[in-house]
């Protein structure tokens, strides 16, 4: 088996930038792909592409049939005597329509979703799934890591056993509360900046593929994103090319091309939202950005991906997007894992307008797969 590995790319597009005809290459083997990325690019940036789209393993087995097909040429023309000519190369069909790919499940409504971010106005609100891709704690988790700190520090058994109830009826924001109660600010804060710092992980691929929606030219992009993560792996994603907002503007609904994190970020301990406390100071309880967010969410739909349809937090966020957009907002769309899918609360969640695609149980690469065909 041969691996996507640096080297061995490197050695692919030295092989490709040598060929003669890497179009009709493309269009022999790959012109599902190569009429996505034709259009507009020098071959510098056709090449990159391809080498981008295409796992190792299939170029090289192109690459391979591609040589025995100019061994046989070779052959025939010194059997026969005639001189060899150019190859043949396939003729592209040319149509007024995109060749499009087909989606990675099979759900209706992936193509309005589709049709939601070609026309350049869908919002992506990001949860917690996104940075456990990278390895750190989901809402549980940390409650439990914060849990083992204060047994460390010899909280009392009464507050111990009051945060674990909370921890098992999965109210984690009543939990965090009792948490930073027993443990205080100070030491509450230390082990949240601990346990969420992101530097030196890897970026998760669905970060990458998120990113690539928002950073997409030519072509559609995203509107905005927003996140309850107060980590910096977004911003990591999107190289610093879209600014990161720790706190809303009065024109939020104007502007176009940045990430919003409405809990706030991990530098700046004043902005956090963990606590019921920090709930009822949060952004959305600004009356001054009420009407900010009432209009970004009354003309924009939104895609939910990262969140668990039983998470405390997400109740939250969506209680206050259905606030604040009233009754003739567009459809929501949430990416959502099967198992979380029971019929009375999906029944609930659709009848407030949000629609649900789930994906195959664990299955969370789908996620991944879903963000590269919006862009196709």
């Amino acid at each position: 088996m041969i691996h996507d590995d640096s080297s061995t790319r490197m050695l692919l597009r030295s092989i490709i930038r040598a060929s003669s005809d890497f179009d009709a290459f493309c269009i022999d083997f790959f012109s599902d792909v190569y009429a996505r990325f034709s259009s507009g690019m020098d071959r510098v940036e056709r090449e990159n592409q391809l080498l981008h789209l295409i796992p190792a393993e299939k170029i090289i087995a192109a690459l391979k049939k591609r040589y025995a097909e100019q061994m046989e040429r070779v052959e025939r023309s010194e059997s026969t005597g005639t001189p060899l000519g150019p190859p043949a190369v396939s003729t592209p069909i040319h149509s007024d329509l995109p060749m499009e790919t087909p989606p990675p499940l099979s759900d209706p409504a992936l193509e309005e979703l589709r049709k939601a971010y070609r026309d350049k106005n869908l919002i992506a609100f990001v949860g917690a799934g996104l940075s456990a891709a990278a390895g750190l704690p989901l809402w549980r988790q940390l409650a439990e890591l914060l849990r083992d700190h204060a047994r460390d520090r010899t909280v009392s058994k009464d507050q111990l056993d009051e945060i674990q109830v909370l921890i098992d009826k999965e109210r984690f924001i009543d939990a965090l509360s009792a948490l930073k109660s027993a443990l205080g600010g100070g030491e509450f804060c230390k082990v949240i900046e601990m346990q969420l710092d992101d530097a030196g992980r890897q970026l998760p691929e669905v970060a990458k593929a998120l990113a690539a929606l928002g950073l997409a030219t030519p072509g559609p992009t995203l509107r905005a994103v927003l996140t309850t993560n107060v980590d910096h792996l977004l911003e990591r994603a999107f190289e610093g090319r879209w600014p990161a907002l720790a706190r809303a503007t009065g024109d939020i609904a104007q502007r176009r091309h940045y990430i919003l994190k409405v809990h706030g970020t991990l530098i700046d301990r004043g902005s956090w939202v963990f606590t019921r406390e920090d709930y009822d100071r949060s952004m959305y309880a600004d009356p001054q950005l009420q009407a900010a967010f009432s209009a970004l969410f009354r003309t924009c739909p939104i895609l939910f991906l990262g969140y668990g349809l039983a998470d405390d937090d997400f109740d939250q966020v969506l209680a206050h997007v259905r606030a604040l957009s009233g009754d003739h907002s567009p459809r929501h769309f949430a990416l959502v894992d099967a198992k979380t899918m029971r019929p009375n609360r999906q029944r609930l969640l659709e009848n407030a307008g949000l629609r649900l695609i789930p994906y195959p149980t664990g299955k969370h690469g789908q996620v991944i797969e879903v963000l590269r065909w919006l862009r196709s």
